[in-house]
């Protein structure tokens, strides 16, 4: 017999104390045994045990909500009761809160362009969130520019979906010379999600972009609780190998298999193989081996990836998508040989387009899953505020086969936003569906910009193994006050039904919920906190038992945080009781980041953290702290501690484990394709004013003769037609922090070469802590300000290092923004920095922190 806990609004990435109900008909058992069963959540303690009697009504799981999870309802894990023969088995299912993000980047930064001509300019587009958006998309150019979308104006992606839109520029043909901004701003519900921009550069000549690549290698070795060594090596790549073909590869390897110890797989998890990849892009094409992934829809298995290979080409509104590959597993015994198939083909316009699917299926990482299906599919956006799709397929999978339907509404305008989703799937959740019959209704309406009223609804079912069927419903209204400027409040109300029958009986699980939230902002400190009451009615029928008891569990949560000059400070704390304020479970933190060792010196840093979690009279500690040293030449070493009050040692006590992190980063340039005679502006590395070996041009850069313009292609070179007269670099064209290496810029030459002269170098980037080293961190932004309030705003590449080649000599504050990752992240800051003819090159790494949660219970009797 199975049952069904949900647990409500649980946040991607979180921490989550659920407490599961021992079956009543085992609770008179004498021994029972219980085993946890999860491949998607991170469970903390042990995963099985022997409760003896007298026997407990409950026990107590911390499990980490996957930071991929998708809103709505997801399968955490399963516990399984064993006593005399008879098994229960209580399936664990978590309602994951909707986040919205939006991710934007140009695929390059700077283009050129003859006065008259027509340019191509793409964007990438990227949900980070875990819930579908739709995106109104908007140009930004110069005026007297022409401007429009080579492909739509509006896009619809699932979570984690990306894609690459163009517009189109045409330039007026009475520019001589000149710089304008093109971009895009991304718009949902008539706010600002995400904006990106190139530059496009306007010269007599044609113009090149410089191609390079970016190599960071890294090595960890660690001892860990166990005594055992372990080493990780890591190799990333990512930059243009042309104008339009980006590469981005990542290569890992762990010495030897890491066992048990979460401690030393935290350390080790940037070396996880299941990381590495191959990637080939441009603007209409993608090839990926590795570690793949493509998505389909709900009824051909939402979200395929495994080790293979995969391929794109042309766009998501008119291409073709194809992936080959293995499931990912944990262990070779449960994987299946099988090799997972999936081809998406889809045709259309602005307004229409229509798709065609195929996959073949199988994967036995967790649960038992099989699927073959051909689906057709079509969608229609009559305006720009309206659209749906429509999709059926023939579905065979174990146990039978059938034909569903799948359809999507979505209304998008300035201050609604709705949505309304139908289902019906043959084989439900045991052939890569969410379920087997579903219904979804969203609404989200503001009024003004005080009031913002969210509410849903939903019903499904599922049918499960033998002759049991699981049904579900509830809804949900969230009315978000913006009291002040600085004051938010959100009020929720909530109301659940679950209600499951099996031959050998029933089950039903009424849940309300209500709850409050307010998050307020002074400056530099920023205060957040929570409460929420759970009250219910359980009711459990079978042969042999007929139970009805009531379920009540309280919530208290808060937290206060200081970032500022003085670095960052967080204090945090919750406790949650399932009856009462008496008894429950607790927990205290605190943490500092990016602390100097010495406070005029930033070479050196210290980073760390303590918590304490408390369970009724027992208490868990659980520690991390890390000394960070910045090498010369793009070099970082990292010595570090953590340990988890939860691990044992052979002698009984806490075992720390300690682990050194070597990394380097190098920048390499990408020689040019096309060969062209005349100058040069080249990086002049010893300022000597002469072009000596291993000084590459520099590419973009604006050169005068007259009133003759040319910009400088990937190599540096700038060419003009024949005749002679002054040569003159524009310092405008430079990029900030570059200058000419003299006051004299210009030579009666027919061809001078023209050096310019980086003041600095500067690189940022984040430093996960505490645990936090498999969060993905979407968009980052850093900005860099300097002593005149002067600003610059730089993002990552796929190494995540932000890099400035050149920055005046001077002193700067740097903060970091990464509210687009994929669990919710804490950043240090802001960090002062100082660029000196001493020191040019400086290096500059922002923690970010999540909290870690640890449970450790005294055995009692055969229970662990």
């Amino acid at each position: 017999m199975r049952t069904l806990l949900l647990v409500e609004n649980a946040a991607p990435a979180s921490f989550q104390v659920v407490s599961v109900d021992v079956p009543p008909d085992l609770r008179a058992e004498r021994e029972l045994r219980y085993e946890i069963v999860s491949s998607t959540a991170r469970i903390l303690g042990a995963r099985e045990g022997v409760i003896r009697a007298p026997m407990s009504r409950e026990i107590l799981v911390t499990m980490q909500v996957p930071a991929d999870a998708v809103a709505g309802r997801n399968a955490i894990a399963e516990v399984v009761f064993t006593a005399s023969g008879v098994t229960r088995t209580t399936a664990v299912e978590m309602n994951i809160r909707t986040v919205r993000r939006t991710r934007m980047m140009p695929l390059r930064d700077v283009y050129g362009a003859r006065a008259g001509e027509h340019l191509r300019i793409p964007f990438s587009i990227t949900n980070t969130g875990n819930a579908a958006d739709t995106l109104q998309l908007r140009t930004t150019a110069p005026d007297g520019w022409s401007v429009q979308f080579a492909e739509r104006d509006q896009v619809i992606l699932p979570p984690g979906g990306s894609l690459v839109t163009s517009i189109r520029v045409a330039v007026p043909a009475g520019i001589y010379m000149g710089e304008g901004s093109v971009g895009v701003i991304a718009l949902a519900r008539g706010d600002e999600r995400a904006r990106a921009s190139s530059r496009v550069a306007v010269a007599s000549r044609g113009v090149r972009v410089n191609s390079a690549i970016m190599a960071t290698t890294s090595v960890t070795s660690l001892r860990g609780d166990d005594g055992a060594h372990y080493t990780g090596t890591d190799l990333t790549v990512r930059g243009a190998l042309s104008e339009h073909v980006q590469l981005d590869a990542r290569m890992s390897h762990i010495g030897s298999p890491v066992r048990g110890g979460s401690d030393r797989q935290v350390a080790l998890q940037p070396y996880a193989p299941t990381s590495n990849v191959l990637t080939l892009s441009a603007p209409s094409w993608t090839i990926q081996a590795g570690s793949v992934g493509i998505t389909t829809s709900e009824l051909t298995g939402q979200f395929v990836a495994g080790m293979g290979g995969a391929i794109r080409v042309g766009s998501e509104r008119s291409g073709v998508q194809v992936i080959a590959a293995r499931p990912w597993s944990t262990s070779a015994t449960s994987n299946s040989s099988r090799v997972q198939v999936a081809a998406r083909a889809a045709y259309g316009s602005k307004r229409a387009g229509v798709t065609l699917s195929a996959v073949r299926l199988e994967d036995a990482t967790w649960l038992q899953r099989k699927l073959d299906a051909v689906a057709a599919g079509a969608w229609f956006a009559p305006s720009t505020s309206l659209r749906t799709s429509v999709e059926t397929a023939r579905r065979r999978y174990d146990g039978g086969s059938g034909t569903g339907i799948a359809s999507n509404t979505q209304l998008t305008r300035t201050s609604t936003r709705a949505e309304l989703r139908l289902l019906h799937s043959p084989g439900g959740m045991r052939a890569y569906a969410s379920a087997g019959d579903a219904a979804f209704g969203q609404i989200t309406q503001s009024f003004g910009t005080a009031l913002t009223v969210n509410a849903d609804g939903w019903i499904t079912s599922q049918d499960g193994s033998g002759h049991d069927r699981q049904h579900s419903s509830g809804w949900g209204l969230t009315p978000e006050f913006r009291v002040t400027r600085r004051l938010t409040v959100a009020p929720e109300l909530r109301m659940i039904q679950f209600a499951m029958r099996s031959p050998t009986g029933a089950m039903a699980n009424d849940q309300q919920l209500r709850g409050v939230r307010a998050q307020l902002q002074l400056g530099a400190l920023r205060f957040g906190s929570q409460a929420a009451i759970t009250e219910g009615m359980r009711t459990i029928g079978t042969t042999v038992l007929s139970l009805e008891e009531p379920m009540r569990r309280s919530q208290l949560r808060g937290d206060a945080a200081y970032e500022g000059r003085l670095g960052m400070l967080r204090i945090h704390g919750g406790w949650e009781s399932p009856s009462g304020w008496r008894q429950g479970q607790g927990v205290v933190g605190v943490g500092v980041d990016r602390l100097r060792v010495i406070p005029w010196w930033s070479a050196v840093t210290v980073s760390g953290s303590d918590e304490r979690i408390m369970y009724g009279t027992y208490a868990l500690d659980v520690f991390r702290g890390a000394v960070n040293i910045a090498l010369t030449r793009g070099a970082r070493l990292q010595l570090g501690v953590q340990q988890d009050g939860a691990l044992r040692g052979d002698a009984g006590g806490p075992r720390p484990s300690v682990f050194v992190r070597f990394e380097h980063s190098a920048s390499i340039t990408v020689p040019g394709l096309a060969q062209t005679h005349g100058g040069v502006v080249y990086q002049d590395f010893n300022n000597n004013q002469r072009r000596d070996s291993g000084e590459p041009g520099m590419s973009g850069v604006l050169v005068r003769r007259g009133m003759e313009t040319s910009v400088t292609d990937t190599e540096g070179r700038y060419h003009f037609p024949g005749g002679t007269g002054d040569v003159q670099l524009d310092s405008r064209s430079l990029a900030s922090g570059w200058i000419a290496a003299s006051a004299r810029t210009s030579s009666r030459d027919n061809t001078p070469d023209l050096p310019v002269v980086a003041t600095g170098q500067l690189d940022v980037s984040i430093g996960l802590r505490d645990g936090a080293s498999s969060v993905t961190l979407g968009s980052v932004a850093f900005t860099i300000a300097d002593a005149a309030g002067r600003t610059w705003v730089i993002r990552p590449g796929a190494d995540g290092i932000a890099r400035v080649d050149a920055l005046p000599l001077g002193h700067y504050i740097v903060r970091a923004e990464a509210d687009e990752s994929s669990e919710p992240l804490v950043m240090a800051g802001p960090v002062q920095v100082d660029i000196t003819p001493a020191q040019p090159r400086a290096r500059v790494e922002i923690a970010a922190s999540r909290r870690p949660i640890r449970l450790y219970q005294k055995p009692t009797g055969g229970q662990r």
